[in-house]
């Protein structure tokens, strides 16, 4: 499990504003992401988590903060939910991140310890 400001976005439709976004500066992310078997995270709240603090025509909005996540992971944390909360007092939005139970209950094999006979 990776999270953070990876200060890129993983496709046009993660900006709204400023200038338009060829899928070249995104191709390396998005490559990275999927050699490593990663995915991202499915997330509640607003799609942005960035905004550069602009109301007028220069305001520009981008998803550059993310948790991306392998299956083992997944599978070995249950449910993962990602929530992006409400920006307070930083341009980027903070994410909180749930991990639910173990779907499937790991069983440790015995130890036999000396000392019990």
């Amino acid at each position: 499990m990776v999270g953070g400001d990876f200060n890129v976005i993983l496709g046009d439709e993660e900006q709204i504003g400023g200038l338009l976004v060829y899928p070249q500066e995104y191709e390396y992310f998005a490559f990275c992401v999927n050699s490593c078997d990663l995915f991202d995270l499915r997330f509640s709240g607003s799609p942005f988590t960035w905004w550069n603090g602009r109301i007028d025509a220069r305001c520009i909005f981008k998803r550059l903060d993310r948790v991306v996540i392998n299956q083992f992971m997944q599978d070995l944390m249950g449910n993962v939910e990602l929530q992006h909360l409400a920006r307070t007092c930083s341009d980027h939005a903070p994410l909180l991140l749930t991990c639910g139970g173990s779907n499937n209950p790991v069983s440790k094999p015995l130890k036999f310890l000396k000392f019990w006979t």
